[in-house]
């Protein structure tokens, strides 16, 4: 009984050791490709681009973005919207692209989100609605070309369509 008991527990120790040696190069490699990711936040703040967006999209938001490790400025333009279901009766989704426009490059991310038609109680600035989507990095120039990632981005609209979003995610370098 010694014996097999002692055949088991070595057993045992080996294939553990041995899962640890083969997994220990991936666990490396994951440790240098996050190495090359930033967590990124900041205030993003954006108006109606009016006679400044460019003439193909003509309904864009101009701004700006300054945070921890993102300071751009940035241009949104849809291209797409749905009503939401009737249950919420009172949201529409809609999609475009977003890029950041920093001094080491541009940012490409295509943007798909939930707004509200009708104000939100409580909100700051008073009377403005909810605004929140996911940005999925699709490319970019200069430091961000290879670039992946997201961006989560959470605000208020106001009455005037001045918009004030809270942004945080993770943008990765090849």
């Amino acid at each position: 009984m010694h014996q097999k008991t002692t055949t088991i527990v070595f057993l045992s120790a080996a294939t553990a050791c041995g899962a640890a040696v083969m997994l220990a190069p991936r666990s490396a490699t994951a440790d240098l490709d996050e190495d090359k990711c930033d967590i990124v936040d900041g205030q993003l703040s954006e108006d109606p681009g009016g006679a400044a967006c460019p003439t193909d999209h003509p309904n864009c938001f101009i701004g700006a973005i300054h945070g921890h490790k993102l300071h751009a400025s940035t241009l949104f333009f849809g291209e797409g919207s749905v009503a939401a279901p009737p249950t919420s009766p009172n949201w529409f989704c809609y999609s475009g692209v977003t890029t950041y426009t920093t001094s080491a490059g541009v940012l490409a991310t295509r943007e798909t989100g939930l707004v509200t038609n009708i104000p939100i109680p409580q909100s700051t600035p008073p009377s403005s609605r909810a605004s929140l989507s996911m940005e999925v990095i699709t490319g970019g120039t200069g430091e961000f070309a290879g670039a992946s990632g997201y961006l989560f981005v959470n605000g208020f609209v106001d009455p005037n369509r001045h918009v004030t979003s809270h942004v945080f995610g993770k943008i990765c370098r090849p």
